[in-house]
């Protein structure tokens, strides 16, 4: 739980009511790890996120309930990758 707040308060800083597993675990490896490459993470060109539980096409749905803060996270993840803290393969 204080690991958890501590990503909400300093990494997320409040977006969305909650850090997705994602960011948790880039921020988590990031404080264990000598590299952190991440692959795959994040919303498609069209800006949509995808979950296996969803049946629907393009998981907007879930985007849009204010649980993660989609674009902020992804924002961060980049500012991550510009600053070579972490490598990012999409």
């Amino acid at each position: 739980p204080l690991f958890f707040k501590y990503v909400h308060d300093h990494w997320t800083e409040h977006h969305g009511r909650y850090p997705s597993t994602g960011m948790l675990a880039i921020i988590f490896a990031l404080h264990i790890c000598d590299q952190v490459s991440v692959f795959g993470y994040g919303a498609d060109q069209q800006g949509n996120w995808h979950h296996y539980w969803e049946d629907n096409r393009y998981g907007g749905a879930f985007r849009k309930t204010g649980v993660h803060s989609a674009e902020f996270e992804t924002h961060i993840i980049h500012q991550l990758a510009r600053e070579g803290k972490i490598s990012l393969h999409l």
